[in-house]
């Protein structure tokens, strides 16, 4: 935790490395300790690191953490070209896990013109109703 501090502090990118080896091979506390602090970093940089969070960690809790602050630095428009965008959205769409985080992905993949990212979308949108179908199957009726 102490190192995780450190990497905090000094929030340069050479950091990121160290940070993203925590954030996937550490006790799940620490694991969770990087993957706050990569969600939090100033850089878009920390986007790759976070990806490969997602896709490697088998925690849910941290991995759906890793999407979440995967989906924040795209949403914070660092600048990179659409097909990189939707090539993060395809790999982050794949470890979803809640309703918000495919609205959040199907949201960011609007602004893509493509094919593919409106098959993609489409087929979240299509998830998303699905979710809020079973959802609202399950909630009790109020008279």
């Amino acid at each position: 935790m102490a190192l995780i501090s450190v990497l905090r502090a000094v929030a340069d990118d050479s950091a990121l490395a160290a940070l993203d080896s925590v954030a996937r091979g550490s006790s799940p506390r620490v694991q969770l300790a990087a993957v706050e602090t990569l969600s939090a970093w100033p850089s878009p940089a920390a986007l790759d690191a976070l990806d490969r969070v997602a896709k490697d960690v088998k925690d849910p809790t941290i991995q759906s953490l890793a999407v979440d602050g995967a989906l924040d630095h795209l949403e914070a428009g660092n600048n990179r070209a659409a097909d990189q965008r939707l090539k993060y959205y395809e790999r982050l769409a794949k470890v979803a896990q809640t309703t918000e985080q495919k609205a959040r992905i199907a949201n960011g993949l609007a602004a893509i013109s493509s094919p593919d990212s409106e098959k993609l979308r489409a087929r979240l949108l299509d998830e998303i109703g699905a979710d809020q179908s079973v959802t609202s199957r399950a909630e009790p009726a109020t008279n």
